[in-house]
């Protein structure tokens, strides 16, 4: 996100738990996401055309590598943006409560 957003811009991280999961909001007022390229945000070594014309460096591995964390926790991860104005990325993580987790007794 700090990338992506100009000199004096902001990006802002809120934390927060609803009823069955942990949220994790980055949020930025740069440059925002064309919608056509909103489909392949999450893929592997993709870069939106504006990012590769910045001098900021990446692999555009990044995002696939979080899309992947997230689905192998039971989590997920979202994108809402709007060209030239900024971007929104939230995270869901399950919260573990007594009530959904099972405890194994392994004897050696």
């Amino acid at each position: 996100a700090i990338r992506y957003t100009n000199d004096g811009g902001h990006v802002v991280i809120t934390v927060s738990i609803d009823d069955t999961d942990a949220v994790i909001s980055v949020t930025d007022d740069g440059m925002g996401i064309a919608p056509e390229n909103i489909p392949q945000t999450f893929s592997r070594f993709w870069r939106a055309e504006e990012s590769r014309e910045r001098a900021s460096g990446g692999l555009g591995v990044g995002l696939a590598i979080t899309k992947e964390i997230m689905d192998r926790h039971n989590g997920t991860i979202s994108v809402e943006s709007e060209l030239g104005k900024g971007t929104t990325f939230s995270l869901h993580l399950p919260v573990l409560t007594q009530n959904n987790i099972s405890v194994t007794e392994t004897l050696l």
